[in-house]
């Protein structure tokens, strides 16, 4: 995981903001998160 990720997604936890991504099953495991997959 690169750093611009993870800053990523610390600003959506930390600001309750939807991470948009393909790759939902990755992120899963992260509490707090709130996915979006524009891809289906």
């Amino acid at each position: 995981m690169t750093l611009d990720l993870i800053s990523k997604l610390t600003t959506s936890v930390t600001y309750n903001l939807i991470m948009v991504t393909n790759n939902t099953n990755h992120f899963n495991r992260i509490n707090g998160i709130e996915l979006e997959d524009w891809n289906k």
